[in-house]
């Protein structure tokens, strides 16, 4: 089924007559935003978690070249000397079938701060050194993800208060069109540099949006990318739809009010940063439930099922969970290093030296063969 779908996505991109919302209709979108950056047309509408193109359409194709679900492109440049994943093998045998990447080193990380905690999804290590890069004037300001005041889906938000950034804590696991936010901070003179949290799709588009005359601009302000491990993608707009329809819950979303709040349960991860969605109606009726269901419960494709990339390889920094309250960080680059050795120094994260029985029980059980059959098949096709 997998080949299959990665079979048809590539159709898309080898016919010129497409655009990419061909793409979005076959729920392959991972929503990162970045073809609406290189459209010359301005062809390309954004809504809530949706993609429209209008008749100014010339199908002139950029969209369909600068998407990060055109793995065609990306297995046949120098990128793909990030995917190599011989040094794990030697630095730490027991993630060898995990497919890390490039990287300088591995830490067992968490926040040594209560209050990030609060606001955490895990181990608060993606908060920590936001935190610190604000602290310590590494940067001006981050970019995360919240809800938007009028929407049913989170959306990027520049941040560049230490409490406001608290509050965006914790994973969201619903749709964010979170490059959108790249020509703001292009334009912002009193932003000079910025640290930008992505999933592993984002992360590689900020690599070649770089890497590309027209649009390098554009990144030139991002000094850190970090990047959260992504295992399942990201539910369709059409998934939340019809999840709600399941359940007999009104489902023209333009008129539900989201919000969440944290929910304590001793058996989870984190027991003080489960987030509950609630959508309540114009009539009043609520409905309460994690995101984490409607990913359980899609049956629709969705952006992983052709994405090979789980721990976000084309980055600074990536986290994911490594256990109770852990982390595991893998920096990636000189100043990803620098900036958690920073945070540590500041006090701001505490790192074990090893990897537990539970850590190494937990990572290998998110992680292995994660997106092994995408990658086998992009290599085997693309690469000489």
């Amino acid at each position: 089924m997998i080949i299959e779908q990665i079979r048809n996505s590539l159709s898309v991109f080898n016919n010129s007559e497409n655009n990419i919302l061909k793409l979005y209709n076959m729920n392959l979108c991972n929503y990162c935003g970045a073809c609406i950056l290189v459209c010359p047309e301005n062809a390309i509408e954004y809504g809530d978690a949706t993609i429209n193109i209008n008749e100014s359409c010339t199908r002139c194709s950029k969209c369909l070249d600068i998407c990060s679900q055109n793995q065609k492109t990306r297995y046949q440049t120098n990128l793909i000397e990030k995917e190599n994943n011989e040094k794990i093998a030697e630095y730490y045998p027991p993630f060898k079938e995990i497919h890390i990447g490039s990287f300088i080193k591995l830490y067992n990380c968490k926040s040594k701060k209560e209050e990030v905690f609060e606001h955490s999804m895990v181990g608060g290590t993606t908060l920590s050194l936001l935190a610190c890069a604000l602290e310590e004037k590494l940067v001006d300001a981050v970019v995360v993800t919240d809800f938007a005041k009028k929407g049913q889906f989170p959306e990027a938000k520049i941040i560049s208060e230490k409490k406001k950034l608290y509050r965006t804590g914790g994973s969201r696991y619903l749709p964010t069109l979170s490059l959108q936010v790249l020509e703001k901070i292009e334009k912002d003179e009193t932003i000079k540099s910025v640290a930008i949290t992505t999933l592993p799709c984002q992360a590689y588009m900020i690599k070649k949006l770089s890497m590309q005359t027209e649009t390098k601009k554009l990144t030139r302000k991002i000094k850190y990318v970090l990047t959260l491990f992504c295992g399942s993608g990201l539910p369709s707009r059409k998934d939340v739809e019809l999840f709600l329809m399941k359940r007999d819950i009104e489902t023209d979303l333009s008129q539900i009010e989201v919000y969440s709040r944290k929910i304590k349960k001793i058996w989870r991860i984190n027991p003080k940063a489960q987030r509950r969605y609630i959508y309540r109606e114009q009539r009043g009726k609520k409905y309460e439930f994690s995101s984490s269901k409607i990913l359980k419960s899609k049956t629709l494709p969705n952006c992983s099922s052709i994405c090979p990339d789980y721990c976000g390889v084309h980055c600074d920094i990536a986290i994911g969970g490594s256990g109770i309250r852990r982390n595991i960080a893998v920096s990636r680059t000189e100043i990803g290093e620098k900036l958690i050795q920073k945070a540590m120094s500041k006090k701001l994260l505490t790192v074990k030296k090893r990897f537990s029985k539970l850590n190494r029980i937990v990572i290998n059980f998110m992680g292995r063969r994660k997106r092994y059959e995408q990658r086998v098949f992009y290599t085997n096709h693309y690469i000489d």
